[in-house]
């Protein structure tokens, strides 16, 4: 899958569902807190009830446990957090 970047800002970039693929996106993150949503899971959508046809929930796993994508965050120096804690206190 090839690394979907838009060119709008506010627009979601589209995950490669590979390490490698994953990994080539981390640079081009801009500044600033960034949000990656996905479905990850053991299984493809056959195997989870509910799941989406097609959708390939175990190969999104996979790219987030990647040594690769590990290496880039570490190279790009992005911190990970919790959702909950990224948001400001009111």
């Amino acid at each position: 899958m090839a690394t979907s970047k838009p060119d709008d800002k506010n627009e979601p970039a589209r995950l490669p569902r590979s390490g490698h693929g994953a990994a080539s996106l981390i640079p081009h993150l801009p500044e600033g807190l960034n949000e990656l949503y996905c479905h990850p899971a053991a299984g493809d959508a056959e195997a989870i009830e509910g799941g989406v046809p097609g959708y390939k929930y175990r190969e999104e796993l996979e790219a987030l446990l990647s040594p690769r994508v590990r290496a880039a965050l570490a190279d790009s120096g992005v911190t990970l957090v919790r959702f909950a804690g990224s948001l400001p206190k009111s």
